[in-house]
């Protein structure tokens, strides 16, 4: 154990869970409960986020077994800690092959929007909208469009009758997305606010019974990722909200290029569907 979170013997004996140095101080109340449900259950497997002396976190399994005198009294707690990292890694490859995969199959499934264009702007949606749900992995959806030539927008498609229900009648104006789309929330094309990045929200939103797992790229409740719809200028035309995603992991790079990718393409079929609906 002193070699898996680099300190020493002397530096951990006589520490107490209000001064364990391998817990992270943001950590400590969580971690507090969970021994004392150890104790209160005879014991508890669970996976924990753990602090190195560098200041490295790291995932390990956690499996605790109370220790009684004949008595049945308790006298002490065996805990043995698992360093989880080599497993994650092995599952981050897996992640990566899984994601190239689905890099490939997303190219051939963006033929289907086109498909939908001759159908009209709520059958594409509908495309697009199950592309993202079915496909890409994420469990619910909400699409935004700007009502042209208005400072309005209007949500147009929603992945359930539930969140339909709940956003019904809901608009926003530019001004409430401009929060959510500053720089600093820009990443590979895309808008990721992480929970708590945002005090006083200007949009009304669905969120979700979400139940974070403990890796610490978990993704949380309040996490917001915003797909922006553009047109060829580089206008706005919509914004696509995506959460839940079926690995319960905020997005890595790989996933966030086939979002904004599958965005682009619907956004062309868009602006190509209105067209053809101006026309007749």
């Amino acid at each position: 154990f002193c070699r898996m979170v680099g300190f020493s013997r002397d530096a951990l004996v006589g520490t107490t869970p209000d001064d364990y140095p391998f817990w992270a101080e943001e950590d400590r109340d969580e971690l507090r409960r969970g021994v004392t449900d150890a104790h209160l259950r005879s014991g508890l497997d669970q996976e924990v986020v753990l602090v190195r002396a560098s200041g490295e976190k790291f995932l390990a399994l956690a499996c605790s077994a109370r220790i009684d005198d004949p008595a049945g009294d308790e006298i002490g707690m065996l805990v043995t800690v698992k360093d989880l990292t080599e497993r994650r890694a092995a599952e981050e490859r897996k992640r990566l092959q899984g994601e190239l995969r689905t890099t490939i199959e997303t190219t051939r499934h963006l033929t289907s929007l086109l498909a939908a264009v001759d159908f009209g702007v709520p059958a594409l949606l509908e495309a697009f909208g199950k592309l993202l749900i079915d496909h890409l992995g994420w469990g619910n959806a909400v699409i935004n469009l700007r009502v042209p030539g208005e400072d309005r927008w209007d949500i147009s498609w929603t992945s359930s009758p539930e969140i339909a229900a709940i956003l019904e009648g809901v608009t926003q104006s530019d001004a409430d997305w401009a929060v959510y789309l500053a720089p600093r929330f820009e990443r590979r094309g895309a808008f990721f606010v992480e929970a708590g990045s945002v005090v006083h929200e200007t949009i009304t939103a669905h969120v979700p019974a979400w139940t974070p797992s403990q890796d610490p790229a978990a993704w949380l409740a309040d996490d917001l990722l915003l797909i922006p719809l553009r047109e060829a200028d580089g206008a706005c035309m919509g914004l696509v909200s995506v959460d839940c995603p079926a690995s319960g992991l905020r997005p890595t790079d790989t996933e966030l290029d086939a979002l904004v990718a599958a965005g682009q393409h619907a956004a062309g079929a868009l602006a190509l569907a209105r067209s053809h609906a101006t026309a007749r």
